[in-house]
C-alpha cells in the first residue's frame, strides 16, 4: 500500500488533556467530601480521657456507640438493640477479615453506666469476638 505525501506538510497529532484533568479533579473532590461524611457520621461524644494507642487506618471497623443513657447505636444511626446489632455482626462476619471476624470500635459515653459495657462485651464474647477496641479521647 502507497501513501500520498502532501509535499512535506506533516499533520500534528494534539491530544487535548482538559478533559482528563477535570476528571481528575472530580475524583479528588469525591474522595475527599466521602472520607470527611464518614467522620461525621459518628455523634459527638465525650469519650473516656485516656492516653491509648494510635488508630491504625484499616479496613472500616464496625462502630457500636454507647450513649450516656446506655442507649446503643451503630455508626452513628437511631437507637438499635442489642440483638440487631448481633444480627449485625453475625452478618459482617462472612465478609470481615481476621478469620471471619470483624474489626470492632465501642465509642462509649464516658458518663454511661459500666453495666452497658460489660453487657455489650457478654454479648460480644458470645458472638466469639473478644478482640475489640474502645475508642477514647487524649488525656488532657
Amino acid at each position: 500500500m502507497k501513501f500520498k505525501s502532501r509535499g512535506g506538510e506533516h499533520e500534528e497529532l494534539t491530544l487535548n488533556v482538559t478533559a482528563l484533568t477535570d476528571v481528575a479533579f472530580l475524583i479528588i473532590i469525591f474522595f475527599m467530601f466521602s472520607t470527611h461524611f464518614h467522620r461525621t457520621q459518628l455523634r459527638p461524644m465525650d469519650l473516656p480521657k485516656e492516653q491509648g494507642a494510635e488508630a491504625v487506618e484499616s479496613a472500616l471497623p464496625l462502630v457500636i456507640e454507647i450513649d450516656q443513657q446506655g442507649g446503643l447505636s451503630i455508626a452513628g444511626g437511631g437507637p438499635t438493640e442489642l440483638a440487631t446489632i448481633a444480627a449485625s455482626i453475625r452478618g459482617n462476619a462472612a465478609t470481615a477479615g481476621q478469620g471471619g471476624k470483624p474489626e470492632i470500635v465501642i465509642r462509649a459515653d464516658r458518663r454511661a453506666a459500666a453495666v452497658h459495657l460489660n453487657r455489650l462485651s457478654s454479648e460480644l464474647a458470645k458472638l466469639g469476638i473478644r478482640d475489640w477496641k474502645l475508642a477514647t479521647a487524649p488525656a488532657g
